[in-house]
């Protein structure tokens, strides 16, 4: 079968999730982290505009990224003071230790997008 992008919304559509997500892995190569070049995400920020970026889950020595490298890198401010984010992810707050390989496995949208709330 030819793979494309809008295989998988074809299945989604016609709610047979567990082909759609077997297809998608294929596309976004979720089955080895290492191949994956990036992870789209959109942390949405309180009274701010969304940021949109991508960000590689594996740096070029070879170790696997965090949640916490992630944020550090691309909105700082949450951190000014020593703070520590509230953040949500599905309505779940994941420790900043989480590899984003895994939250780009586990907990990406349909859209194979990242979204992460901050709460404060």
């Amino acid at each position: 079968m030819f793979l494309s992008h809008t295989v998988p919304v074809l299945f989604f559509h016609s709610d047979n999730y567990t082909k759609f997500w077997n297809i998608n892995a294929q596309l976004v190569g979720l089955d080895n982290p290492a191949s994956v070049k990036g992870i789209p995400f959109r942390i949405y920020l309180k009274d701010l505009p969304v940021v949109q970026k991508v960000f590689a889950p594996v740096n070029a020595s070879g170790k696997m990224e965090t949640l916490e490298v992630l944020l550090r890198e691309v909105t700082p401010q949450l951190f000014e003071a020593g703070k520590v984010p509230k953040l949500l992810i599905h309505g779940i707050s994941p420790s900043l230790a989480t590899p984003l390989a895994w939250l780009g496995e586990n907990m990406s949208y349909p859209d194979n997008f990242l979204h992460i709330i901050v709460l404060s």
